[in-house]
């Protein structure tokens, strides 16, 4: 190979292992691998590269495959934010890619079919990619629906949400303004607990009420509680609660 074909060979390989240093699967291998060995290829040989790497391999293949052009193939792809379009010869009426699997894929070859297909492939990676990089370990990703907003009452000193602290305001006179501090609640868990209150031991009286997992752990404080308060005889025991 002339010195010029490999120089072109070694700046193709600098712009996957930029690309492949985005994904998810560099993110794994890193794990356990340095940089250097993820990327360490044997020879440069026929305009080939062979990395030592399997995952490598596999991931270069892909990269070469969604470059390449079958012959006779007059599909463009253009990405704009999170999509990718393709369009066909000249034509400015683009189909998102997604849309185009679902619907029209009976429109295009077997070739241009799984030309698309490697675009789809790369896209979805570099979605994933995006998205693991969101989402540092230890945190979690949450749909803004999954949020509540919350507004404090300075003159109760409690929070409300916008129905509750709507009391406070409607008694604001003509031309008044009132400063109202606000908090976004994240929402990672809803669920039901039962509460009652329960029967303190240590000074034989009605305690503070507490949260139960189930009914039934409820039920069964709320009724020991309850007969200890009347004097009832009830199993020498206290119940059980988490």
């Amino acid at each position: 190979m002339e010195n010029k074909e490999i120089e072109t060979l070694k700046a193709e390989i600098e712009r996957f292992k930029t690309e492949f240093r985005g994904t998810f699967v560099y993110d794994n291998l890193l794990l356990t691998l340095t940089d250097d060995q993820i990327f360490d290829y044997l020879s440069i040989k026929n305009n080939r590269v062979m990395f030592n790497k399997h995952q490598t391999r596999q991931m270069w293949d892909l990269w070469q495959s969604a470059k390449a052009t079958p012959e006779g193939s007059d599909l463009r792809f253009e990405q704009e934010d999170d999509a990718v379009w393709v369009f066909s010869g000249d034509s400015h009426q683009g189909t998102e890619i997604s849309h185009l699997i679902t619907s029209h894929i009976d429109d295009y070859n077997e070739d241009d079919v799984r030309l698309i297909c490697h675009y789809a492939a790369n896209e979805i990676d570099r979605l994933r990619a995006k998205l693991a990089k969101a989402t540092p370990e230890g945190f979690v990703l949450v749909d803004k629906k999954h949020t509540e907003d919350w507004y404090l009452d300075d003159h109760e000193n409690m929070w409300w949400d916008q129905d509750g602290i709507d009391n406070s305001l409607c008694d604001l006179d003509p031309g008044q303004v009132q400063a109202v501090q606000r908090k976004e609640y994240l929402i990672t868990e809803s669920n039901t607990l039962y509460a009652a209150k329960v029967w303190d031991e240590a000074n034989d009286q009605v305690g503070f009420w507490e949260f139960f997992k189930t009914k039934n752990e409820a039920e069964k404080a709320a009724a020991y509680c309850k007969a200890k308060f009347k004097g009832e005889p009830v199993e020498a025991q206290e119940p059980a609660n988490d």
